[in-house]
C-alpha cells in the first residue's frame, strides 16, 4: 500500500476531512491494484478444504506467457482430469511473474511461496502438499514424455494413496495425449573408414522461423555408445535433421546430414508422427581434409585493418564457424579449416559507432584460399519520433529503442536489429543498418503503436529501406500514436468458457503479413476465457483460437494453414471489436 506522507505542520494544517479522503482513496486505488488474493489466502483456504476432505493439495504456479505453464493448466482443467483428481486433491493455481497489463493478477507473496515449496525458479512449479503443508512431492515444465509421466506418477503415489491404478494409467494416457505422442529418434553412426563412431555427437535440428526465414535450429544434442548408437528418446511429433559432426575435436570427418550429405539445404528431412518411432537414421560420415585459408584486411582509407575480428560462416551447415584477429598489418589465418563455402567477415572496431567498418567475401575453401577483404563505413539511418495526440512521460521516452530490422538475412551477416535510444529532442541515429531494413519502435507503452515511417515523401512504414549507397540516411519521420485499435472477447470450449490457450489475430490481406509485420497479434486467454488483442492498426482481420501456440505461429505459411475457420473480423479507429471463438 502506498505510504502516506502529511505536510510538516509548519508549512500549512491540512483538513482532517480532507486528509481523510485521501486515505480512502490510496486505500480504494491500492484495493483496485491488488484485486487478485494473496497466494497465502488460496493455500490456507485449500489446506482448510483438504482436512474436511480428507485431500492432499496441488499448487499450481503459473503465468499466461508461459506457454508450458498454459499446457499444464489445460491439462489439470480437461473434465476427464479433474474428474479423476478432484477426488484426491484439491487444485490451487497461484499466479506469479505476470508483466505490464496482466500484473494485477498476480498473487502476492506467490514468488516467496513457491521459494518456500522448493521451487527451483521457473515455471510451471507444481507441488503436492499434505493437510497440515508438508511437501510430499513436486515437478517442474509440463510432464512430457516417459521421464515426465512416470514423475507424474510418483508424484499421484506420494500424495494419492487411494488413487486406483487404473486412475494412474488412464492420467498417464491422457498425459501421453496432451504431449502429442512423444517417441523416439535413433541410428547409428559409422566412421569414414565404415566402423562404429564411438562418442560421436549427433544433433537433432528443427525448423524455425526467425528473422523472417526459416532455419534449421538445433533441438537436442547426444553422444552415441561404444557401437555407434544414438537415442533421442520422448522427442515430439514434427519435422527433423540429423547431423553427425563426428568426435570432437574431429580432423577425419565431415558435418554430414542423415542421407548422405554435407549440406544443410540438401539434409533429408524426417517427419515424425505422433507416436511414430524412427529408428533407422544411420550416418556415414563423410572423410574430412583440412585446409588453410589465409589473408588481409582493409579498410575504406586504404590501411591495413590492425585488431580486425574475422569470421569465417559456413553456407553448408550454420553450426560451423571460425573466428581469428588479423594482425597489425592486417593479416589473418585459418589453419584448420573444413572444406566447403563460407562468408568470410571482418569487422573493423573504432573510437565510436560511426567509425566501426565491416566487409565480407564468399570463400570456397576446397583448396584452401588467399582472400582480401576491403571494409566499408557502417551506414546510419538517422530522424525524430512524431508523438501523435498525446505525449509521452519521460521514463516511457528514456525506455522507447528505435530498431532497424533486417528483411534479407544473409548467412553470417548482423540479421539482429541495431537499435538507438532518443536523445532529448526525440531524434536518433542508428549505426550499422546494412541490408534491407524496416523501421520498428519497442517498449512503447501500453495503448501506443507505430503509426507510420517516411522518408521524404515516400512510406517506408512496411516497405525495406535499402542500404543507403552514401553511408546514411537521414531525415527519417517515425510517428508514433495511441490511437489503436483492439479486438476483444471470450473463447469457448464446447459448453463451458476456455481455460488457457492462445488467440491469434493476423491481417486478412496475406501481403501484410510479410516479416516483420504489424498486423500479427496474439493474447492468452485468460482463466475466464476473456482475451483482448490491444495495438492493431487498422485493417481487415482474422482470428482464431488455439489451444497451443505454435513455436513458429508468426511465419506466413503457418499462419495461412489457420486462415480456414478463423473469424473475419474489422478494425477502424480506436473502438474495440468484440468476437466469441471456439478452440480449433
Amino acid at each position: 500500500m502506498a505510504r502516506i506522507r502529511p505536510p510538516l505542520l509548519h508549512q500549512w494544517l491540512l483538513p482532517l476531512a480532507v486528509l481523510l479522503l485521501a486515505v480512502f482513496a490510496v486505500v480504494g486505488a491500492s484495493a483496485v491494484q491488488n484485486a487478485a488474493p494473496s497466494a497465502q489466502v488460496l493455500l490456507d483456504g485449500a489446506l482448510a478444504r483438504t482436512k474436511a476432505e480428507n485431500k492432499a493439495v496441488f499448487v499450481d504456479f503459473y503465468a499466461s506467457w508461459c506457454g508450458p505453464c498454459r499446457q499444464l493448466d489445460a491439462f489439470l482443467n480437461r473434465p476427464e482430469t479433474k474428474l479423476l483428481l478432484d477426488e484426491h486433491f484439491v487444485v490451487v493455481r497461484i499466479t506469479i511473474s505476470e508483466r505490464g497489463a496482466f500484473a494485477a493478477q498476480n498473487n502476492p507473496g506467490g514468488d516467496e511461496l513457491m521459494d518456500r515449496l522448493g521451487g527451483p525458479g521457473g515455471i510451471p512449479y507444481y507441488a503436492a502438499l499434505a493437510p497440515d503443508g508438508t511437501r510430499l512431492a513436486s515437478g517442474t515444465g509440463f510432464p512430457w514424455g516417459r521421464t515426465g509421466v512416470d514423475r507424474f506418477r510418483d508424484l499421484l503415489d506420494a500424495a494419492a494413496p487411494r488413487m486406483t491404478m487404473a486412475a494412474k494409467d488412464e492420467i498417464a494416457s491422457m498425459l501421453d495425449d496432451a504431449t502429442g505422442g512423444l517417441s523416439t529418434l535413433a541410428g547409428r553412426v559409422t566412421s569414414p573408414a565404415g566402423v562404429p563412431a564411438a562418442g560421436a555427437s549427433v544433433t537433432a535440428l528443427v525448423p524455425h522461423f526467425a528473422n523472417g526465414v526459416w532455419q534449421k535450429l538445433p533441438s537436442r544434442r547426444v553422444q552415441t555408445d561404444k557401437d555407434g548408437y544414438f537415442v533421442f528418446d520422448d522427442i515430439a511429433p514434427g519435422s527433423y535433421w540429423i547431423v553427425s559432426e563426428g568426435t570432437q575435436p574431429s580432423t577425419a570427418a565431415m558435418p554430414t546430414f542423415f542421407g548422405d550429405s554435407v549440406r544443410e539445404d540438401e539434409a533429408a528431412r524426417i517427419t515424425l508422427q505422433p507416436g511414430q518411432s524412427v529408428t533407422a537414421l544411420d550416418v556415414a560420415l563423410r572423410p574430412a581434409s583440412l585446409t588453410a585459408i589465409a589473408g588481409t584486411v582493409t579498410t575504406s582509407a586504404g590501411s591495413p585493418g590492425a585488431g580486425a575480428t574475422v569470421t569465417l560462416t559456413s553456407l553448408d551447415w550454420s553450426g560451423r564457424t571460425y573466428s581469428t584477429r588479423t594482425d597489425p598489418r592486417g593479416a589473418f589465418s585459418f589453419d584448420r579449416v573444413l572444406p566447403g563455402h563460407y562468408h568470410a567477415w571482418a569487422t573493423v572496431p573504432g573510437d565510436r559507432p560511426s567509425r566501426a567498418e565491416r566487409g565480407f567475401v564468399r570463400v570456397d575453401a576446397a583448396d584452401g584460399e588467399s582472400i582480401a577483404i576491403t571494409t566499408t563505413p557502417e551506414p546510419t539511418l538517422s530522424g525524430i519520433v512524431i508523438m501523435e495526440d498525446e505525449t509521452l512521460t519521460d521514463a516511457e521516452r528514456a525506455a522507447l529503442r528505435i530498431a532497424a530490422v533486417r528483411v534479407d538475412p544473409v548467412a553470417g551477416s548482423a540479421s539482429g536489429s541495431p537499435r538507438a535510444a532518443l536523445a532529448a529532442e526525440g531524434t536518433f541515429t542508428i549505426f550499422g543498418a546494412r541490408g534491407k531494413r524496416v523501421l520498428r519502435v519497442e517498449q512503447l507503452p501500453p495503448g501506443w503503436v507505430l503509426k507510420s515511417v517516411t522518408l521524404g515523401e515516400y512510406d517506408i512504414t512496411d516497405r525495406p529501406l535499402d542500404e543507403p549507397a552514401g553511408g546514411s540516411h537521414d531525415g527519417v519521420r517515425v510517428v508514433i500514436t495511441n490511437q489503436s485499435g483492439e479486438i476483444a472477447g471470450e473463447v469457448v470450449d464446447g459448453s463451458a468458457a476456455a481455460t488457457s490457450g492462445a488467440v491469434i489475430v493476423f491481417a486478412a490481406d496475406a501481403a501484410k503479413l510479410a516479416y516483420p509485420s504489424r498486423f500479427v497479434r496474439f493474447a492468452a486467454v485468460q482463466p475466464d476465457g476473456s482475451f483482448t488483442v490491444r495495438g492493431l492498426p487498422a485493417a481487415d482481420y482474422l482470428v482464431t483460437a488455439v489451444r497451443t501456440l505454435d513455436p513458429n505461429w508468426q511465419a506466413p505459411d503457418v499462419l495461412d494453414e489457420l486462415r480456414e475457420g478463423a473469424t473475419p473480423v474489422a478494425v477502424a479507429g480506436t473502438q474495440p471489436a468484440s468476437v466469441t471463438l471456439t478452440h480449433r
